[in-house]
């Protein structure tokens, strides 16, 4: 227990202060998606008793003066020429051959040994 909590101090100690920013903090996130109201109804200029809340939204007494006519679609653009083909790139050159790792030749040498076992037996 802290020495906040033992003497009555009102003092907050570090752990209880960020305790209480992270709740804040929280809140304050979830605060617009809680309260939010629908794109739809958000958005709409002219709904009868919304009031004038929103950015663009008329006043509450107005009412809805109808959807407008949509705008005429724009002409296609022209279509743009081929680009010019690339040039064909070098061919690569082969790797260089590496040494084998020791494992590599333990493993040779194993296999090696096997081998000789097998074809002329031996113990």
């Amino acid at each position: 227990m802290t020495n906040a909590k033992k003497t009555g101090n009102p003092d907050l100690n570090r752990r209880d202060a960020l305790k209480r920013l992270g709740l804040a903090v929280g809140a304050a996130y979830m605060t617009p998606t809680l309260l939010s109201l629908s794109n739809a109804h958000a958005s709409s200029g002219g709904s009868g008793g919304s009031g004038g809340s929103g950015g663009s939204g008329g006043s509450g007494s107005s009412g809805s003066s109808g959807a407008s006519k949509p705008s005429e679609a724009s002409k296609p653009s022209e279509a743009s020429k081929p680009s010019e083909a690339s040039k064909p790139s070098e061919a690569s050159k082969p790797s260089e051959a590496s040494e084998p790792s020791d494992d590599e030749q333990a493993a040779a040498a194993t296999g090696r040994r096997s081998l000789m076992k097998k074809l002329f037996g031996g113990g």
